[in-house]
């Protein structure tokens, strides 16, 4: 889905913005891979992810998996909605499907790779 575009990773200090809920939020991570579209002219806030990551805790687990996802759900650019518990295990990756609804894989481990620094 990524393999022909350049896409850009933003952290948590970047809102989105929700326009059918008039709501802002704080993913954890943000992947745009078009300009970003910025509500209001707003230099915080955009309104075009096509991923969302959340870091999953014992006490957001619950609001990420069902009524952060269902709000998320309503962004036109969304495609994939990704959980990582915090000890480094995929818990879910949603991805949008051609006729909008979401499909869920899940549970399997994440491997973060670091890159070594070139000397």
């Amino acid at each position: 889905m990524f393999e022909d575009k350049t896409c850009e990773i933003l952290p948590s200090d970047l809102r989105v913005y929700i326009e059918t809920h008039s709501l802002f939020t704080y993913p954890d991570l943000t992947i745009f891979c078009e300009p970003l579209k910025m509500f209001k002219n707003r230099t915080d806030t955009a309104t075009n992810p096509v991923v969302i990551i959340e870091v999953l805790s014992k006490s957001t687990q619950d609001h990420d998996r069902g009524s952060k996802f269902k709000l998320y759900r309503d962004l036109p650019s969304l495609k994939e909605y990704i959980l990582i518990s915090f000890t480094g295990v995929l818990m879910g990756k949603y991805k949008k499907q051609a006729d909008n609804k979401w499909i869920i894989n899940g549970n399997s481990r994440l491997i973060i790779r670091q890159k070594k620094a070139l000397q």
